[in-house]
C-alpha cells in the first residue's frame, strides 16, 4: 500500500471524465470532470458515505429532495442510501470535483443535459 500526494491546483486542469487518483484498503479518491451541460445520473451509494469537494466551476447538487448550489471550495457529505445527482450549471467552465468514498468502488455515470 502506497501513500498519495498531489497538487490540487494541477489536477484542476485535468480533462478526463473520471480518474481514480488513489485507492486504499478503505478509501478511494476520484477526480470527476463534468463538461458544460453535463450531469451525472441519479444514483445511490447504498453501502458507503460519499464526500464531494468542488475544485472549480459551478454546479447544482441534488441530495434526496435538497438542492445545493456548489462552487470552488465547497464540501458536501452524502450519507449512504441517499440518491444524488450533480449537474454542471456553469455556462463557461467545466465542473471539477473530487469524490471520496469509504469503499473502494464508486462509479459516476455522466449524461448530457
Amino acid at each position: 500500500m502506497k501513500s498519495y500526494k498531489t497538487n490540487i491546483q494541477e489536477l484542476i486542469e485535468h480533462k478526463d471524465f473520471q480518474t481514480v487518483l488513489s485507492t486504499g484498503l478503505n478509501l478511494q479518491l476520484n477526480l470527476i470532470v463534468l463538461k458544460i451541460g453535463e450531469s451525472s445520473i441519479m444514483s445511490t451509494s447504498q453501502d458507503t458515505d460519499l464526500i464531494f469537494m468542488i475544485g472549480s466551476g459551478i454546479g447544482r447538487l441534488q441530495v434526496g429532495s435538497i438542492l445545493y448550489e456548489v462552487g470552488a471550495g465547497d464540501l458536501v457529505m452524502i450519507p449512504a442510501g441517499l440518491q444524488h445527482k450533480i449537474m454542471n450549471v456553469d455556462d463557461a467552465h467545466h465542473l471539477r470535483l473530487f469524490s471520496i468514498n469509504a469503499a473502494s468502488q464508486y462509479e459516476m455515470i455522466v449524461k448530457m443535459a
